[in-house]
């Protein structure tokens, strides 16, 4: 089938199909994708964890200054949002960091593997999409997290 359709291109003398190298590429793919899975969630982990206590650092600096706003009347809501929106903009820069590494991995492999193999990979307006929509929940979350112990609803 694959093997006949390549024999018949022009320029190739030999095709042969080696169904144990496939297996074991085919495995090293799959190990390196669930390693992969494993270090995404422990990154996410991390990134949660630090957004959370540096929302909290930030609020306990200002701590006096959230008393003298609660004593003025400013909502809850009032106070918490400049938290939200500083976990925000932390959000957004780091999807612009993992944009820019993914285009210079991206490149990377698009200069080495140019005469070998095209790899299928995600296109990269989802891949920004992505980035972005991932990197606003990351933020979200962190913030919420961070907020929530210092500042009640």
């Amino acid at each position: 089938s694959m093997v006949r359709d390549i024999r018949r291109l022009e320029g190739v003398d030999v095709a042969s199909f080696q169904h144990g190298v496939i297996s074991r590429v085919d495995s090293i793919v799959e190990n390196i994708l669930w390693v992969s899975m494993v270090l995404g969630i422990i990154i996410f982990i991390i990134s949660l964890i630090l957004i959370s206590n540096t929302i909290r650092l930030i609020i306990h600096a200002r701590q006096e200054a959230i008393e003298t706003m609660h004593l003025l009347g400013a909502t809850n809501s009032f106070i918490r949002f400049p938290f939200v929106a500083e976990g925000i903009i932390q959000g957004l820069i780091g999807a612009g960091f993992s944009l820019l590494i993914l285009y210079l991995l991206r490149s990377l492999q698009s200069y080495l593997l140019e005469s070998l193999v095209r790899l299928p990979l995600m296109e990269p307006a989802n891949l920004i999409t992505y980035n972005i929509i991932f990197g606003l929940m990351l933020a979200l979350i962190g913030s919420y997290r961070g907020i929530s112990k210092y500042l009640p609803k």
